[in-house]
């Protein structure tokens, strides 16, 4: 039912929440019923622009809008900005208890004069070490707060995210979530995980702007703004192709490094098993020795002691 609506929508045109609870039988005022209304406009902007080639954004707080032109335009930079980011956008999620997501938790203000709390649980992953876990109830018992409580966990989690992305960048360490339990001091092997995810979603984020340029209809524009359009589709194309290349010698590199650990690792293993191959036969001559003194001794002849000749003239 959205997405009808949706694709009869003109270009600028906007369905707002209220509408598609409408249309939906559902009350946009209430939490669950928001909820409803939010995925299922998802499913129809994404279907909408899978089957049709239309772009519809989100209005903050109201609703989706047919985008024309230069929005497209406007959110193929944001992709675009997000890829080369790691993933984060111009425009921040909306946090729990926002308008746009229907919420009412609100986050508790920090007390005048107190200790932010974000620096608090900053000290805190300072100290892990790789590997160990800070949970968020310890966090909530470093700032007195109640993870069972919902505004409360949500402010944990607010600090939490503040503390960990300072920590990269002031003492470059990564923290990551572990969700449900709190945040870990990563490992190497899983920040280059985490290096990996990064750039696959890069790579799915210019992708996605390709395809979201190539839904506009040239004739409709003004030659200046095609023109524009045209450029920018060009540049994502070469970016997508640079990037798919980089993805190739990269696998590459890591192909060629796993063989020559696995060469060199062999070759240790080679080395101590020959070092334990002379520690024995070291051992058994040295019983041998000790054995043939032994007979000698016992048939009376103890053997023969070394001769040192002293050198010619002293």
């Amino acid at each position: 039912m959205i997405y009808g609506a949706m694709a009869a929508l003109q270009p600028g045109g906007l369905l707002s929440y209220e509408d598609m609870g409408g249309l939906l039988g559902l009350d946009v005022r209430d939490v669950s019923d928001k909820q409803t209304i939010l995925v299922a406009a998802r499913k129809a902007a994404n279907v909408l622009r899978a089957r049709e080639g239309r772009v519809c954004t989100i209005v903050r707080g109201r609703g989706y809008q047919h985008a024309n032109a230069d929005q497209v335009l406007a959110v193929d930079h944001d992709d675009q900005a997000r890829a080369v980011s790691g993933g984060h956008g111009r425009f921040p999620a909306d946090p729990p208890g926002s308008p746009a997501t229907g919420g009412q938790a609100r986050r508790r203000p920090r007390r005048r004069g107190a200790v932010a709390r974000w620096r608090v649980i900053y000290q805190a992953l300072t100290a892990l070490q790789p590997g160990c876990l800070l949970s968020y109830e310890d966090m909530g018992g470093l700032l007195g707060l109640d993870v069972r409580d919902v505004s409360d966990k949500q402010t944990i989690l607010v600090a939490a995210r503040k503390a960990a992305d300072e920590l990269r960048t002031r003492e470059r360490k990564v923290c990551t979530i572990v969700y449900g339990r709190g945040y870990q001091h990563a490992r190497a092997d899983q920040i280059l995980a985490l290096a990996h995810g990064h750039q696959a979603r890069a790579v799915a984020e210019v992708e996605v702007a390709h395809s979201k340029i190539e839904t506009i209809d040239l004739s409709q524009v003004e030659p200046t703004l095609a023109r524009l359009i045209q450029a920018t589709a060009a540049g994502f194309t070469r970016q997508a192709g640079m990037m798919r290349q980089l993805d190739v010698r990269q696998a590459r590199l890591e192909t060629v490094m796993a063989a020559v650990q696995g060469t060199a690792q062999t070759a240790i293993t080679q080395a101590q098993q020959t070092s334990t191959r002379v520690d024995a036969t070291e051992t058994q001559l040295h019983a041998l020795e000790q054995r043939i003194a032994d007979l000698e001794t016992q048939r009376g002849h103890p053997p023969p002691h070394p001769v040192f000749l002293h050198p010619v003239g002293v």
